[in-house]
């Protein structure tokens, strides 16, 4: 059971705040706030008024239920995975965020959510972990079925195979959040508009192929995401457009950015007890595509699945590369092996727009994010 309190304190023209972890007095917090005068930051823009809100979502678990819906997890892979020791963490949270102020303010946020991961070893494996799993629900089970291409792929992991040097269809689990963090700065107001980030001036441009969507996605029932306004108080949609069909659609900003840039807030305004009000994203994830994980590697010869893609990186001029700790070989569909270790690159204005192949319109496991399929340059 952690609290976790703060007071900001708006006086003239100035933001005095306190915080605290564990119970404490509001009037308490209110005094801190009024002696940080050296944390004092300066605002101008108008806040929230008149806000009346309680929401709710997730099934609460009780430890039974809990230890019920872990044992049933563990023992499928278990079942289906006997060569592997499994190991991880399961927690289920339940979650209350208040926000009030003297303006009639008085929103509440009550969320229920099981999340937890398992690390995979190889029996007879020198290596720490192998591979690993993980797993997010707001219900009171997980769908095993959710997890048949994960244990599929697994089961094929002593057919070890290889492919040369060359060009290939590789496809992202992730959603491509690996080279797409250029994009992702973009979004960032100050970036954007000092010229730093990489499609600084590029809003309202078709920078991307039209079958690639990208949202900010705020309220997703199926995976614990639920977010109805934002730490200023600013009424969220369910999603925000940021790449529609292709064209650079919207940037973030909080009320502060916003007054800065001459713009209006994006409910963007995120910050955690301790801390100030930064613009951030909540949940950023492709829009889906028309075809399945499935469908997409059955038309190609050879389709590289990637599971663990880490140390990479993306240079001031777009050209990514990335070394591939874990990845499966596919052809027409059909799963051949894995992948030893191997090195992945390409540039990205090439990723989004002529090597770009599809999104899928299926999640792999339990996850927000569809899979991103492109042309990659493969170095074994």
């Amino acid at each position: 059971d952690i609290r976790e309190s703060s007071v900001r304190l708006f006086e003239d023209g100035k933001i005095y705040s306190s915080n605290y972890l564990g119970r404490v007095e509001e009037e308490q917090l209110v005094e801190m706030a009024k002696e940080n005068k050296d944390g004092a930051i300066p605002f101008q823009y108008d806040l929230e008024k008149d806000i009346s809100f309680k929401g709710r979502h997730g099934e609460a678990l009780s430890t039974a239920e809990l230890h019920k819906s872990t044992e049933d997890f563990l023992n499928h892979m278990r079942k289906e995975l006997p060569d592997f020791v499994l190991a991880g963490k399961f927690k289920h949270e339940q979650y209350r965020a208040n926000l009030s102020t003297t303006e009639n303010v008085d929103i509440t946020i009550d969320l229920n959510q099981t999340n937890g991961f398992l690390t995979l070893k190889k029996i007879g494996s020198p290596n720490i972990m192998d591979s690993m799993v993980g797993c997010v629900t707001s219900k009171s089970s997980f769908n095993m079925r959710d997890f048949d291409l994960f244990v599929g792929l697994h089961q094929k992991w002593d057919q070890e195979v290889s492919v040369e040097n060359g060009k290939y269809p590789v496809l992202f689990i992730d959603g491509g959040s690996t080279f797409l963090g250029k994009f992702y700065q973009s979004l960032n107001p100050d970036s954007y508009h000092s010229g730093a980030s990489f499609f600084s001036n590029k809003l309202g441009e078709k920078i991307a192929h039209e079958d690639i969507s990208i949202i900010d996605q705020r309220i997703n029932e199926d995976f614990g995401i639920y977010n109805v306004y934002d730490a200023e108080g600013v009424k969220l949609d369910r999603e925000l457009p940021l790449l529609d069909n292709g064209v650079f659609k919207t940037i973030i900003y909080d009320k502060n950015t916003a007054k800065k840039y001459g713009a209006k807030s994006t409910g963007n305004g995120r910050r955690s007890y301790d801390s100030g009000v930064t613009p951030a994203t909540y949940q950023t994830t492709l829009r889906p595509g028309k075809k399945s994980i499935h469908e997409i590697c059955k038309e190609h010869k050879k389709v590289i699945l990637t599971m663990i893609v880490g140390g990479g990186d993306t240079t001031s001029t777009g050209d990514f590369s990335s070394p591939v700790q874990l990845s499966f070989l596919l052809e027409y569909g059909e799963i051949k092996g894995r992948l030893g270790q191997l090195t992945i690159s390409n540039n990205l204005k090439n990723i989004l727009n002529d090597d770009f192949i599809a999104v899928s319109k299926d999640h792999f496991m339990v996850s927000p994010e569809y899979a991103f399929c492109c042309e990659m340059n493969v170095l074994i």
